[in-house]
């Protein structure tokens, strides 16, 4: 034979009528599939190619069966091989297949100069002389005009129908200008009554220590009816085999039931079912597969109670497992879930949902099998690093199976990946779920694929994959894509505020602003009044007319329900920083405000609250950052609706003009003693208020009516409270800068933390106190 029709390089080669247009040979490889069958006594292969009849460019289809006898190991040969090609017109784009009977049916595409592009098929039965299709060719379909292209053939396909003996098949054929495709079922005549042997699965999987069955099927052909005695061989030893009924009548039914699994170790074993009838015996391979319930699943990492975690879950491998499920959740009862999974292949999972930095997540593993589960690993804990969140949003076109992509930082590691997806039935625009994941700060890539080359896009719908860091689309990906020739989109991610002063009224949303993904539900950008009468600012505090955060404290948001949002800030050039608002408090059962810092390293919670109805007005407010300056340094906003069961609902909190200064400032580093709690024994002084609790977290003198310069409302935490010892606090002062020229002119004043050694120190309990004014010369008084 000649595989080499019309060269090794065109494209164009088989003749139609009405068109110099030629189609495609497809000449260089085995058309589709090549087909194998166990037919019991040997193994059979048959596959098919197109080839030059005669040296004139005239194609038609060569075909093989190959066997092999005595199993793995042997060799394979020839059985017969054959060319088919009964007149002048060219066949190929071939489908072969062999039924449980060795019949051979061949499918393929039909055309010439005089017919159109049509389907056919011929085939021989197993008692055929050796290397002939016997059967009469017989039209599936019958084009009527030529192709208008040389594409042709990609999706042809032929296969058995395991109970008939039937041959399935699908392929092209023309009627206009473009080709249709036509599923089809034949079958080849029957030369003389026999019966069939099919099963509805070849494998069967038992759990020990029950039983696994078959259903077997025994059909007739041409009205066979003599009994078929089923029986099995090569079982191994400590098996059971039985049938119900045996023998079997042709048009019914056995099921085999293979018992005592509990005998053998767990595993794969092959064995062979047995026909036996008049017209002769046959037979089949089955599997069966021996398991029990999954074992236990280990964690592997990150260790329980890890921090700074990103990336994937590991775990250990548990015994007998098919698969995996996931579960993450904020609290150690695992009654709050964020994210879970089902179906894990493999023994590491990267979470999607559970990314948000800075937060603490509990998890756990179950492995399954078709047992059933197995018992679910302990619980474990881990903390997620200082990271930045990103999502990826993704829209498809129609062909989502072509689709993949990654997300890579600078030095090419994948950090997230995914597809390919799922193909729809019509082009449109398919969104699909958004993927969360948490990254240090840095450069990174999206990276974006089609396996087909003809991109997210176009005629098939716009699709589009992007990366949103706080809102903000910083990415994309879009467009036509070459095959093999993916498209990128480079980004960099700095993650915190670094430039001062700050200042944010919310007019152009939450920017980067983060909402909090474990808390209960979200603050809402709004502008106007809220929907609940009674409660919630009119309108903003910039404008009126602009907007404002606020908690929707309607059902099911009370009682005590929170949101929080939060942002990084970079504040590790300051000496001193002041974060400044507004906020709106009017409801009759309002909640609490809170503003929490974390430090680099601890959340410090409740720097700043107030709590109940604060009138519908706009109130400033401001917090000393000092204390807690740092790099990555988070301000979050924590507002937790009233705790009244039926009027919760009256509680809407708002926020706007959000700003933080920042001030290289001077710090004043003050001793004192004062004459009533002075020890003159010990060279220090006595801390009994703070022994009796009677020093407060909050600086006592602006309720008493000491106007602060640039000052007041400091706030300490009860840690501080709690030092003893020599920096033990005595109590709160006011400590005043004054002008050198007028000592009576003061320029700035503080509360501050006199210590038991005399120290008068800022709130953190350790550093002088700040004042945010130039240096220079000046008066102190306390």
């Amino acid at each position: 034979f000649d595989t080499e029709l019309c060269g090794y390089t065109s494209f164009s080669c088989i003749d139609q009528p009405g068109t110099s247009v030629n189609l495609d040979p497809l000449r260089e490889v085995i058309m589709n599939r090549a087909h194998y069958r166990n037919l019991g006594t040997h193994e059979v292969i048959v596959c098919n190619h197109v080839t030059d009849v005669d040296g004139t460019d005239h194609a038609g289809i060569r075909w093989y069966e190959l066997r092999r006898t005595g199993g793995p190991g042997q060799p394979w040969s020839i059985h017969q091989q054959g060319t088919y090609a009964p007149d002048g017109d060219s066949r190929w784009m071939a489908g072969i297949a062999i039924n449980d009977l060795g019949d051979i049916a061949l499918a393929y595409s039909v055309s010439s100069g005089s017919t159109a592009p049509s389907l056919r098929y011929t085939g021989r039965n197993a008692s055929d002389p050796l290397g002939q299709m016997t059967v009469t060719e017989t039209s599936i379909a019958a084009g009527t005009s030529g192709n208008a292209s040389n594409r042709w053939g990609d999706y042809f396909s032929l296969d058995t129908d395991p109970s008939t003996g039937s041959f399935w098949g699908t392929g092209c054929y023309n009627t206009t200008s473009s080709w249709r495709t036509r599923i089809f079922e034949f079958s080849l005549p029957v030369t003389s009554p026999d019966y069939t042997l099919a099963v509805t699965s070849n494998t069967a999987t038992a759990c020990q220590p029950t039983a696994a069955s078959y259903t077997i099927q025994v059909g007739s052909l041409l009205g066979y009816s003599a009994p078929v005695t089923l029986s099995v061989t090569g079982l191994p030893a400590g098996l059971t085999a039985g049938f119900s009924p045996n023998p079997v009548t042709p048009g019914g039914s056995s099921t085999l039931t293979i018992g005592n699994t509990g005998s053998v170790a767990m595993g794969s074993y092959g064995f062979t079912l047995q026909a036996s009838s008049t017209s002769g015996p046959k037979s089949l391979p089955l599997t069966l597969e021996v398991t029990a319930t999954p074992g236990a699943t280990t964690l592997l990492a990150p260790a329980n109670g890890a921090t700074g975690v990103s990336g994937a879950l590991s775990w250990n491998a548990a015994a007998n497992a098919d698969s995996y499920s996931v579960t993450i959740a904020t609290d150690a009862g695992l009654l709050n879930v964020v994210e879970s999974a089902t179906g894990v292949i493999g023994t590491s999972y990267t979470p999607t949902t559970a990314t948000a930095p800075l937060t603490t997540y509990f998890w756990r593993v179950q492995a399954g099998n078709a047992c059933g589960n197995g018992a679910a690993s302990p619980t474990w804990s881990f903390t997620t690093g200082d990271c930045v969140p990103l999502v990826i949003k993704i829209v498809l076109d129609r062909y989502g199976s072509e689709t993949t992509w990654t997300l890579e930082d600078d030095n090419n590691a994948v950090v997230a990946s995914g597809g390919p997806y799922t193909d729809e039935a019509t082009n449109g625009e398919y969104p699909q779920p958004d993927v969360n994941v948490c990254v240090p700060e840095g450069c990174y890539s999206l990276i974006v694929n089609d396996s087909f080359g003809d991109g997210n896009c176009c005629a098939y719908g716009n699709g589009v994959i992007s990366v949103e860091v706080a809102g903000t689309e910083v990415a994309a990906v879009s467009g036509d894509i070459n095959i093999n020739n993916p498209v990128s989109a480079a980004f960099c991610v700095p993650r915190c505020t670094s430039t001062y002063p700050f200042s944010d009224d919310l007019e152009n949303g939450t920017q980067n602003w983060t909402q909090d993904a474990t808390d209960d539900f979200d603050w809402t950008l709004n502008s106007g009044g809220t929907p609940s009468g009674s409660t919630g600012p009119a309108g903003d505090h910039t404008t009126g007319t602009g907007s404002y955060l606020y908690t929707e404290a309607s059902n099911p948001n009370f009682p005590s329900r929170t949101a929080a949002f939060s942002r990084c800030f970079d504040l590790s050039a300051a000496n001193g920083a002041t974060l400044g608002f507004w906020y709106h408090m009017f409801g009759a059962f309002m909640g609490t405000l809170h503003v929490d810092v974390f430090d680099g390293s601890t959340w410090n919670n409740s720097v700043w609250s107030r709590s109940g109805d604060q009138g519908d007005v706009w109130q400033q407010a401001t917090v000393d950052l000092t204390p807690y300056l740092a790099a990555d340094l988070e301000v979050r906003f924590r507002g937790v609706t009233g705790s009244d069961p039926t009027n919760g609902w009256q509680g809407d909190m708002a926020v706007d003009d959000i700003n933080i200064t920042v001030s290289s400032g001077i710090r004043a580093s003050v001793q004192v003693f004062l004459e009533g709690p002075y020890n003159a024994g010990a060279g220090s002084m006595n801390d009994d208020l703070r022994t009796a609790g009677l020093v407060p977290t909050v600086e006592p003198y602006s309720g008493i009516g000491y106007a602060h310069v640039g000052g007041g409302g400091e706030t300490t935490t009860p840690g501080v409270l709690a030092v003893t010892g020599n920096n033990a606090v005595v109590d709160w002062v006011v400590l005043e800068l004054r002008a050198t020229g007028d000592p009576s002119t003061v320029v700035a004043s503080r509360s501050a933390l006199l210590q038991r050694d005399g120290d008068v120190v800022d709130t953190d309990g350790t550093s002088a106190v700040l004042f945010q004014v130039p240096a220079g010369s000046y008066h102190v008084a306390v």
